[in-house]
């Protein structure tokens, strides 16, 4: 409903004629292969991702199993992306015997982490981007603030006693992952998630031209990722009307809107049909492999 609410509004101040001029006129032989490449290599990318943060943290989760997990959950993520990484947590429980809070945890861990590389990516595309807009230096300044509240975080969790009452607050469960990874390994996990969405990046440059739409790379880079943040909020199925107006505010000065609506359009159904067969191949598959798997590696 809320999706819909929002589309309304946007389509009753766009001019529908140059959307369906815009929509007929995109290069559609070079944009369908492109995101159907692009869909796979989120999906590899991310399993890659969640494989190497269960590693980190001492669980063997294999990278097939990685990937049929993520692929399984592709069917909560059209729904809404945080439902999906709940999934996870819940998938991670049943299939592994991993325990509940531990898994909600890590999720959460995440999450966390994603935060900062997405604030990461921004502010470099802020900082290195030739031009100069007003809303460059506003998106500077917060991408600033999130990186200095998330590092503020993983110091203070660290540096917590193991006595008195502040050593309560450090047998909390998300506040244990902190003492779990080392510096090296969170590095290491920043540059694999910032890799993933990087590639998303790489995605719009390409994707946005075959709209004729041209947006340079590094104000992609700032940005891009902020979309993110707004599409993964839970208030619309798969981010739809969400994303639609996020880009028509920050892309406002490259194209006309009914151009970037139909793009931004095409993006989200893109992701519903191509997700949603991946994820009923993997729960096809789920009876047979992923009870293999499970039998395979033993519970922690």
């Amino acid at each position: 409903m809320t999706a819909a609410l929002i589309l309304i509004l946007i389509f009753f101040k766009i001019d529908i004629q140059a959307f369906l001029a815009a929509l007929t006129g995109a290069n559609l032989f070079f944009y369908l292969p492109l995101i159907t490449t692009f869909v796979v290599i989120w999906l590899f990318g991310e399993a890659q991702n969640l494989h190497a943060l269960f590693r980190y943290f001492g669980h063997s989760l294999s990278y097939r199993d990685a990937l049929a997990i993520r692929g399984l959950t592709y069917l909560l993520m059209v729904v809404n992306y945080n439902l999906g990484v709940g999934g996870i947590a819940v998938y991670l429980n049943r299939r592994h015997a991993i325990a509940l809070p531990r898994t909600a945890t890590l999720m959460l861990f995440y999450m966390f982490l994603e935060t900062f590389v997405l604030a990461v990516l921004s502010l470099a595309g802020t900082i290195l981007s030739p031009e100069d807009f007003i809303l460059l230096g506003q998106v500077r300044n917060i991408c600033l603030l999130i990186i200095m509240v998330s590092l503020a975080i993983l110091l203070l969790a660290r540096g917590l006693p193991d006595k008195g009452r502040l050593g309560k607050i450090k047998q909390i469960e998300f506040m244990k992952v902190f003492h779990q990874i080392s510096f090296s390994d969170f590095a290491l996990l920043c540059f694999w998630r910032g890799l993933y969405f990087l590639s998303f990046i790489i995605f719009f440059y390409f994707g946005f031209r075959t709209f004729d739409l041209t947006v340079p790379f590094l104000t992609l880079a700032a940005y891009i990722p902020l979309i993110f943040f707004i599409g993964n909020l839970p208030i619309t199925p798969a981010g739809i009307g969400t994303i639609q107006a996020a880009m028509l505010f920050f892309f406002r000065d490259y194209a006309q809107p009914s151009q970037i609506m139909a793009f931004s359009v095409t993006y989200s159904c893109s992701l519903i049909f191509l997700r949603l067969p991946l994820g009923l191949i993997f729960l096809k598959k789920d009876g047979h492999y992923l009870t293999t798997v499970s039998r395979a590696n033993p519970s922690e």
